[in-house]
């Protein structure tokens, strides 16, 4: 397709130019993209960048014109076991993904939040549940179905997850750079496109290896709750996209089940040991966290760098100044390098919800650096409960806005 503006401001605002024999649709390349020949578009008073390629799966949806919503559900139809099923079992495949959502959602926050909590902190944390549902229900308005399980997929996380934990067991690396470092060679622009397409996979299972062998002692579960977060990830990549944080819930809900399949079976070493904040850090959370989230949100927009490059680069940049200037060292990661992680998840939102909202990693990075505040000291050693962290701190903002719009319009 290439576009051209109409001219109309309203509802439309978008027309489609054929001529030359380009109307029959997007052009698909050897590797799983679609190619855009195409210039910034306007839909009603925004505009819209669209790179030059980008995957089936991460097509966005919201403001963008109708056609291209349709393209997206028609390729995403495509990789979806629901294809061939009748109305009602598609809705029924598409109410089973919102629960799965929901429940994974539902876990984490109160593992993270609830469990062990204060009477305080319970209804503090009580009362911030409902802008997150508000924010949840606005993203999940149209998730489609599950997708076909990709074993590629399943396959590059469990590798993420064994690269992660062979660089910081092994080497005695600190875990947050080990996966951004994983996740930086997972994304690289010069790798083939079939590297390339596996970056958030990589990146999924790079969260898991960061599990301490205080939880997961044995490297083969490690594997495992990479391959489990990887198979989670497949069958969610066509669905709930753009939220800042999803791969980290993802790798979150692997360790969990790993780890519990793993205290069945008496190999669990029983748990990390719980880390103690200190003024100067919690000071230090505050500032990085949210100039981590615009770094990285900055990086996509100027750059046109992927999410994944964006997130592990910032956290790499960060980390390696600190070690130049004396800060930190290769080994010992102070909070700030966890805040900066973090961080960049959030700016890890796509345009479907940051495009109008350019305040969203600011505000997201400040409520991520709260949260990472009543979290570090409940929960500590399980990979991707950073990335957890940031899916609530940006289903918050989203919920939040929601919640306030009726009142100030």
């Amino acid at each position: 397709w290439s576009f051209v503006e109409s001219g109309v401001s309203g509802a439309g605002g978008i027309s489609a130019d054929t001529r030359g024999g380009r109307g029959s649709g997007l052009a698909h390349s050897a590797d799983g993209c679609f190619e855009f020949p195409i210039p910034p578009i306007r839909s009603g008073k925004r505009w819209f960048k669209i790179p030059v390629r980008m995957p089936a799966s991460e097509l966005p949806l919201e403001g963008l014109p109708s056609f291209l919503k349709l393209k997206h559900k028609l390729e995403a139809s495509a990789t979806t076991p629901d294809s061939t099923l009748s109305p009602a079992q598609r809705k029924l495949t598409e109410v089973g993904v919102r629960f799965g959502l929901v429940s994974l959602l539902a876990f984490f926050y109160v593992d993270g939040f609830l469990r062990g909590a204060t009477p305080l902190e319970i209804v503090v944390f009580g009362l911030l549940a409902l802008p997150l549902l508000a924010g949840l229900l606005h993203t999940v308005r149209d998730l489609s179905g599950p997708s076909m399980p990709s074993w590629a997929d399943v396959i590059a996380s469990a590798l993420g997850a064994s690269a992660v934990a062979f660089i910081a067991r092994g080497w005695h690396v600190e875990p947050v750079l080990a996966a951004a470092v994983v996740g930086v060679l997972g994304a690289l622009p010069f790798l083939p496109a079939s590297i390339r397409s596996r970056a958030a996979p990589i990146y999924v299972g790079a969260f898991a290896g960061m599990t301490s062998p205080l939880v997961l002692a044995n490297p083969g579960w490690v594997a495992l709750a990479g391959a489990i977060a990887g198979l989670l990830y497949s069958l969610l990549r066509s669905t709930w996209i753009g939220v800042g944080g999803k791969l980290g819930l993802l790798g979150f809900t692997g360790v969990s089940f790993a780890a519990l399949i793993a205290h069945r079976v008496g190999a669990s070493p029983g748990g990390a040991k719980l880390l103690q904040l200190q003024t100067a850090d919690r000071l230090a959370i505050l500032v990085v966290a949210p100039l981590a989230a615009i770094a990285t949100y900055e990086l996509q927009r100027q750059l046109r760098w992927s999410p994944v490059l964006a997130s592990a680069s910032v956290t790499c940049a960060f980390v390696l100044a600190m070690v130049l200037v004396g800060a930190e060292s290769l080994f010992v990661v102070a909070p700030s390098a966890i805040a900066c992680f973090g961080g960049s998840f959030i700016a890890m939102t796509g345009d479907i919800h940051a495009a109008s909202r350019p305040w969203l990693p600011a505000a997201g990075g400040l409520l991520y650096a709260l949260l990472q505040i009543a979290l570090e000291p409940t929960l500590a050693g399980i990979g991707g409960d950073f990335g957890a962290t940031a899916a609530v701190a940006v289903l918050v903002v989203i919920g939040f806005e929601k919640l306030m719009k009726p009142v100030f319009g």
